[in-house]
């Protein structure tokens, strides 16, 4: 005796290409920034003040730039240079970044009275 099984597919929508790639894009821009937020939420209860995205990247930069500058990872005093000067240039972007949004603050501020 012959036992035939009919199996059938059902394909609710085909997406094309460039959608679906798209969403995966958009899937992935979510995942990257989700641990990003996280730190500007920490940062912004820390420091008792909004933060934006950017100065979030800046200080978590200042903090990496610290940490090889000051404990011995590497053997190479040129590379324990290189890793001060970097965390003087970070802390100072840091600065610049807090001021500019500062500036801001005050010229808008300034105009209305």
């Amino acid at each position: 005796m012959k036992k035939n099984i009919m199996l059938s597919a059902v394909n609710n929508r085909e997406m094309p290409l460039i959608e679906n790639i798209g969403q995966y894009a958009q899937e992935f821009k979510k995942w990257i920034m989700t641990p990003l937020e996280w730190l500007r939420r920490y940062y912004s209860a820390v420091l008792e003040k909004d933060i934006s995205n950017r100065q979030a990247v800046l200080i978590t930069q200042a903090q990496l730039a610290f940490i090889l500058a000051v404990f011995p990872v590497v053997s190479s005093i040129l590379l324990h240079i290189v890793f001060m000067v970097w965390f003087a240039w970070s802390v100072y972007r840091c600065k610049e970044e807090e001021g500019g949004s500062l500036r801001g603050d005050e010229r808008t501020s300034g105009e209305g009275s």
